[in-house]
């Protein structure tokens, strides 16, 4: 950005969390300026345990969530980390966890007690269902959430089983969520007002995600159904390249004649065939339609059809690898990835941020070991 000065510098977040929601959340928000405190137990938080390991046997995983916090370790189950973790609330602009509900009452930090020893200070509770409801019990996990949300029914094959994504949708949607409604409650608090107290549940992070969906079900009692590759209202699909495959959707009426001069079937290019209305082409025209596409793409490379196809302005995309993602960046310094010095000294690199202000992030942020509660209980900066 073009000042040194970023978007939420003096903001002091509190983050009682493990795994990826909580951490993700509050790295978000340390990102962009906050003091980031990180309680951990004895022990350190159980995503530092977490595969997959560097060569010296450090979690790749945790320095993904966790980078440029002040990591403060607290027993909360004794009266001296209790007193301590009271100091470090009346500190904090914003409280996160990702505990289980009712956990951070056993260990002095549920609201009422936030709320009493700091009015100013808002907290953010994340969960796997929600405090009211049938699954508000439920041990929560991201595929956990997949399947009972019914994500999982809508992905797949239509002749296969529900599918599970392996990106860890459910946990990184929520972070995002509960690092929006951090802000919201700063903002709240800051027109006058005081802290607040925000659940933010996987369940509602996914189904807030189902757009048309709801109304389909509510109103004209269409169930959502699995389609692989195959797009659910206009032509497109996933079709095989003489090196792997390439998403095509061309989903506007320019798009499908441009397409259908592109492929040599210029008697298909009719803008009335492709409509806002309807969905587009006959089964028989569409069946048609893919056989040419597929035929079209047999010879060609992934890369080279992306180039033909998106010179003409039909929407379209390789399938690309993580791999090739990651040498996309390097290639072309896309600033996408940032370099996280762990506790041993090494480096790896993890993905920074979404947000691409003007000016360059520093390239190395550290991920530290675990200091005790007297480290940080002098007023923070």
């Amino acid at each position: 950005m073009s000042s040194s000065i970023k978007p939420l510098s003096g903001v002091t977040v509190l983050e009682i969390a493990h795994y990826i929601a909580g951490p993700y959340a509050a790295q978000i928000l340390g990102d962009q300026g906050a003091r980031v405190v990180k309680i951990e137990p004895p022990g350190g938080e159980r995503g530092r345990r977490a595969m997959p390991y560097a060569e010296d046997g450090e979690s790749l995983y945790y320095a993904c969530y966790n980078r440029d916090k002040v990591h403060v370790c607290l027993d909360l189950r004794t009266a001296e980390g209790t007193e301590q973790l009271a100091a470090l609330i009346r500190q904090a602009d914003v409280l996160l966890t990702n505990y289980a509900l009712g956990v951070p009452e056993k260990l002095g930090f549920g609201w009422e007690q936030v709320r009493s020893i700091n009015p100013g200070c808002s907290m953010i509770q994340i969960s796997g269902f929600g405090s009211n409801g049938p699954f508000t019990d439920y041990a929560a996990f991201d595929g956990v959430a997949q399947a009972v949300s019914g994500l999982a029914d809508m992905v797949g094959s239509p002749d296969g089983p529900p599918m599970i994504n392996n990106v860890l949708v459910a946990d990184h949607s929520t972070a995002a969520q509960a690092a929006m409604g951090a802000l919201l409650a700063l903002h709240k608090r800051d027109r006058g007002g005081e802290g607040s107290y925000l659940e933010v549940s996987m369940l509602r992070s996914l189904a807030s995600m189902f757009g048309d969906w709801i109304p389909q079900v509510t109103e004209l009692e269409r169930d959502p159904h699995r389609s692989g590759g195959r797009s659910r209202l206009r032509f497109g699909n996933t079709y095989p390249t003489s090196d792997g495959y390439l998403l095509l959707a061309p989903i506007t009426a320019d798009m499908w004649c441009d397409l259908c001069r592109l492929i040599g079937h210029e008697e298909w290019a009719d803008p009335a065939i492709h409509t806002e209305r309807r969905n587009v082409l006959d089964e028989g025209l569409r069946t048609a339609a893919e056989e040419a596409v597929r035929d079209w793409l047999a010879d060609q490379t992934s890369v080279e059809a992306e180039r033909r196809l998106q010179a003409k302005g039909i929407a379209c995309g390789a399938m690309r690898t993580v791999r090739e993602i990651v040498q996309l960046d390097r290639d072309h310094e896309l600033g996408m990835l940032r370099r996280v010095r762990l506790v041993s000294g090494g480096e790896v690199s993890v993905f920074g941020s979404v947000f691409a202000w003007d000016c360059e992030e520093p390239t190395v942020v550290a991920v530290t070991g675990v200091g005790t509660g007297n480290d940080v209980l002098e007023p923070l900066a």
